[in-house]
């Protein structure tokens, strides 16, 4: 019995630990961006995206070929940390799954999703027209932005041109950049970084593709670039080092807070993350959760005991506000009675 009663108290344990250091992800699912399903892609290597899920920390990327109710090859299944792959493939049928994971959980799996490359199921890819897919249409990049482009070639295409422009149109704009001729005979660029100013401003950029009867006319995209910082978060309830009661407040208990959003041409989204913790230094977490944009509180219902809590913000282009510094007013107490 006593042996027994050391196990079940260990086994708690490790639970608890999990659920500090992991966020639950098991019933959220991913959400792809590149290949949709049914799609068919004219060019190699073919690209892979998807959005980041909060909490997540790695994906598990999977592909068969035709289906996976009938492999005739496992062609990957790898474990990614980043939101984006690229591998060449063969003029094939094929499906995926992509799995979320974190220390502690596993997402749903998306899939299987079919696709083709080089082929329909009806035959031979024919494009006659360039499709831009990176960056993804009306996007933010950081400064971490690798400056790279790439798209979907056309059938019968000798070779593409690529522009880059600032400002609030393509053909408005200020050119920054342009291939040099003779035309690029990938669908992929790297523009060099002494022609991408980083500026915090719009861009549009073209591709046009070149045929042996002549050239056809640039397909555009635009995407954002913010390299500003949002603004750290002013906190308003509850106030530092409060008192609740629970006879008092036998509800959820609201955090709330604010900030002063940016008014710069490419201010991109900013989202909140608030973290509770039982530790002032912040190194296991109680809670932690993201709201939406716009947002600006969370309810918990929470058990007496005292708490630290702190918000940072992070915008679409992946910019984090400043880290909450040590001592007040950006570390929070809060004392919870029975």
């Amino acid at each position: 019995m006593k042996y027994l009663f050391i196990a079940a108290i260990a086994l708690l344990s490790l639970q608890s630990c999990k659920d500090f250091i992991a966020t639950n992800i098991s019933g959220k699912s991913p959400v792809l961006i590149l290949p949709q399903s049914l799609d068919t892609i004219g060019t190699n290597p073919v690209q892979f995206k998807w959005d980041k899920m909060d909490g997540a920390t790695k994906y598990r990327l999977q592909i068969a070929t035709p289906s996976f109710s009938n492999i005739t090859a496992y062609v990957l299944d790898t474990i990614i940390s980043t939101t984006e792959f690229t591998m060449t493939l063969d003029t094939l049928a094929y499906e995926l799954n992509l799995t979320a994971m974190n220390a502690g959980y596993t997402s749903n799996t998306l899939g299987p999703v079919k696709f083709w490359v080089g082929t329909t199921s009806s035959g031979p890819v024919t494009t006659t027209s360039v499709v831009l897919t990176s960056p993804v249409a009306a996007s933010y990049k950081n400064a971490a932005f690798n400056r790279s482009f790439s798209w979907n070639g056309i059938t019968g295409g000798t070779g593409y041109s690529f522009v880059l422009v600032k400002g609030t149109s393509f053909s408005g704009g200020q050119q920054i950049y342009a291939s040099p001729l003779p035309a690029l005979n990938t669908s992929q660029i790297q523009v060099p970084a002494a022609n991408f100013p980083f500026d915090n401003d719009q861009y549009f950029w073209g591709v046009k593709a070149w045929t042996a009867s002549g050239d056809l006319p640039y397909v555009t995209g635009s995407f954002f670039i913010d390299t500003i910082v949002p603004a750290t978060p002013t906190f308003t309830s509850p106030t530092n080092n409060s008192t609740t009661s629970l006879a008092s407040n036998p509800g959820a208990l609201a955090f709330s807070w604010t900030y002063t959003p940016g008014s710069g041409v490419a201010d991109s989204p900013v989202r909140s993350i608030i973290e509770l913790s039982l530790s002032q230094t912040f190194n296991t977490f109680y809670k932690q959760d993201t709201v939406a944009v716009g947002i600006l509180t969370k309810s918990y219902t929470l058990p007496a005991n005292i708490y630290y809590w702190r918000v940072r913000n992070i915008d679409d282009a992946g910019n984090f506000s400043l880290p909450p510094v040590s001592p007040a007013p950006n570390y929070f107490t809060l004392t919870i009675t029975p």
